[in-house]
């Protein structure tokens, strides 16, 4: 099996998890903290998705950014800031952000991810070796992005099945 097999099979896994943790929540049960220093489901599948648009698109593919060029962040009502991922906000600013509606956050993420099972289906072997400017510097194969991406799916996928819990229980979701 090729390498981009497995970044997308494990991508498809975590987001399966995304889809069954989400699906029936309302939009205040996918905008509620568990405590105030905690993010919210909304929150997450928005970081996990502006991720994945920020490193296939911005880094990997060289084009721009879905946020930005099929204007998701006007449907989001945020700032076209190709920066801002979620990674250097602060607790006000989870408190501050208003998610749009689950369709609305799942038709992003649907966006950035065909542009990422794109890449996938074109990118070689030879292709994840070559370096890319990594963020502090210096530099990374492209698999290391790859590697990033994949993380923060699984651990985010993860953490919204949780607070699903919190909030609803887990009936219906494994």
């Amino acid at each position: 099996m090729e390498a981009t097999q497995v970044y997308t099979n494990a991508l498809d896994d975590s987001w399966g998890v995304v889809l069954k943790a989400t699906d029936g929540l309302t939009q205040d049960e996918l905008a509620k903290r568990p405590t105030d220093q905690a993010n919210s489901i909304a929150w997450m599948l928005w970081h996990m998705t502006r991720v994945e648009d920020a490193i296939v698109s911005g880094r990997l593919t060289g084009q721009p950014q879905a946020w930005v060029a099929q204007k998701w962040h006007q449907r989001f009502g945020m700032p076209d800031d190709t920066q801002a991922t979620g990674g250097r906000q602060t607790a006000e600013d989870v408190a501050a952000f208003q998610a749009p509606s689950r369709d609305a956050m799942l038709g992003y993420a649907s966006a950035v991810r065909d542009t990422t099972r794109s890449y996938l289906q074109k990118v070689t072997s030879e292709d994840l070796d070559e370096q890319v400017e990594w963020f502090r510097g210096g530099t990374a194969p492209k698999s290391r992005f790859l590697d990033l991406v994949l993380k923060e799916h699984q651990q985010h996928a993860g953490q919204i099945a949780y607070v699903r819990g919190l909030i609803r229980g887990m009936d219906g979701i494994f």
